[in-house]
């Protein structure tokens, strides 16, 4: 579960970074249809978004409870759901929306199927 987690976590974090550079050249270089204020505020909320997700992904402590994964699911559904509502800069957001919640969810089935037995 350690692993995954990992992964998960810098995932989001890479993400985050990747969004963020994304949102900033769209403030400097407007071509989307909602203009650079639009575009770019909305690219700065969902990079914060992954970067919360990432970094709680990365300190929780494995294999104790679910909270952190829900948690995590939760954000990613945040971002999600402004990805698919075409929010922002549109084709990009999607994408890694759809990557973003396809991962979270794997590690949240993952971590589920590996919870220790308690008898």
């Amino acid at each position: 579960m350690r692993i995954t987690k990992l992964i998960t976590g810098l995932a989001l974090i890479a993400w985050a970074v990747f969004t963020l550079a994304q949102a900033l050249n769209l403030n400097v270089n407007p071509a989307g249809e909602g203009g650079p204020a639009l575009n770019g505020s909305w690219g700065l909320v969902i990079a914060g978004l992954y970067l919360v997700a990432g970094m709680i992904d990365l300190t929780t402590q494995p294999g104790v409870a679910l909270n952190s994964d829900v948690t995590v699911l939760v954000l990613v559904l945040i971002v999600w759901l402004m990805g698919i509502s075409e929010v922002g800069f549109s084709l990009d957001l999607t994408l890694w929306s759809y990557l973003a919640l396809g991962l979270v969810s794997l590690n949240v089935i993952w971590d589920v199927r590996h919870l220790p037995v308690e008898s």
